[in-house]
């Protein structure tokens, strides 16, 4: 428990949610869906995303810009770095599994993922300033 943030619970939610998008958008058997079941896939874990994310206290959410987030305290560091990193990979994977999807068209939700995944990947950026480098941090 950090404060009112209970990362191991959680972690685990996320964990979750992470599992049924392999399943259901990235395993063997999802290959054989039809378009409007990969999209509808798609929603239903956007949509479990965003209520995890939003069940996680302001100073740990993932979304907010960084100076909003507690970084500062060691204590906290890891888990809300943590959490962050987690949010945005998953975000960056739906986006770009639904630019791939309709890679040659061009339509409203093609363009909004184009932004979503532009704003995923600056956030990433932003956050790596918080990443503690020290001598034993190994290189790969």
């Amino acid at each position: 428990m950090y404060g009112e943030f209970n990362w191991f619970l959680s972690t685990i939610r996320f964990s979750r949610i992470l599992s049924q998008a392999y399943a259901s958008l990235f395993s063997v058997s999802a290959t054989m869906n039809s378009l409007e079941s990969y999209y509808s896939a798609i929603d239903q874990i956007e949509g479990r995303l965003e209520r995890w994310r939003v069940a996680i206290p302001e100073n740990f959410r993932p979304g907010l810009h960084p100076q909003f987030v507690t970084f500062s305290d060691p204590a906290t560091k890891m888990p809300a770095m943590y959490t962050h990193f987690r949010y945005y990979s998953l975000v960056i994977a739906l986006a770009r599994l639904t630019l791939y999807l309709r890679a040659n068209e061009s339509s409203p939700r093609t363009e909004e993922n184009k932004r979503t995944l532009m704003r995923a990947a600056r956030m990433v950026i932003e956050l790596i300033q918080f990443v503690d480098t020290a001598p034993h941090t190994p290189i790969l």
